[in-house]
């Protein structure tokens, strides 16, 4: 949000151009939800920088490091490279824990959360477009065009090379939400090792690309 006024907020949105306007009414109504995970009832959230770096270029580096050093060496089980490890560890064993239906909803999930523009099921599963051009690439895809944007302004030239292996792990998510797509609609989900040796392959990839991330 970028400002507002008796009536409206105005707001920034990912999958629009410009500033859009929120009428507060139906601001209200949105935020009268609460998600999972995410928010609590009517709350907001305010960041507070203390001592702001001044040097864009250094801020977005030092972010990009960080980001690299949660996922390489989380303190979650959960979280990162320890919680991929984790799911492959265990997805294949959820079909014989969960009924089809509450498979279908896991699935149903993954594929939704993966688009890179903003959570969508696809057309073969919603039966709706959205016009968005939205690949299921879990945005690496976006990160990938970003790093080869930026580097010359804020980056390194080390970030070409990890922007080719977060390319490559997004069209690896893409292959793996496919076959996702194919298991919902014939409602099989008793062949989850398929899945392994590619979620092996976005775990090397991924490596490879924020060590170079953290290196630089």
């Amino acid at each position: 949000m970028v400002g507002y006024d008796d009536e409206n907020a105005y707001i920034h949105d990912n999958s629009k151009e410009g500033v859009q306007s929120v009428s507060l009414s139906n601001l209200e109504q949105a935020w009268a939800k609460s998600y999972i995970g995410i928010s609590k009832k009517n709350t907001y959230f305010g960041i507070n920088m203390k001592s702001p770096e001044a040097d864009i270029s250094q801020i977005v580096q030092k972010g990009m490091a960080k980001n690299a050093e949660m996922y390489l060496h989380s303190a979650l089980s959960f979280a990162g490279q320890k919680g991929l490890d984790k799911f492959m560890k265990e997805f294949p064993k959820w079909k014989d824990v969960f009924v089809q239906e509450a498979l279908c909803k896991i699935y149903l999930h993954f594929i939704e959360y993966t688009g890179s523009v903003l959570p969508e099921l696809p057309y073969e599963i919603s039966g709706s477009q959205s016009g968005i051009t939205n690949p299921h690439r879990a945005s690496r895809d976006k990160l990938a065009q970003a790093l080869i944007k930026y580097q010359g302004s804020f980056g390194v030239p080390g970030w070409e090379d990890a922007a080719y292996w977060f390319e490559s792990s997004g069209q690896i998510i893409q292959t793996i939400v496919g076959g996702f797509i194919e298991d919902v609609g014939n409602m099989s989900f008793g062949n989850s090792e398929k899945y392994i040796p590619f979620f092996q392959e976005l775990r090397e990839y991924e490596e490879c690309a924020f060590h170079i991330m953290l290196r630089d």
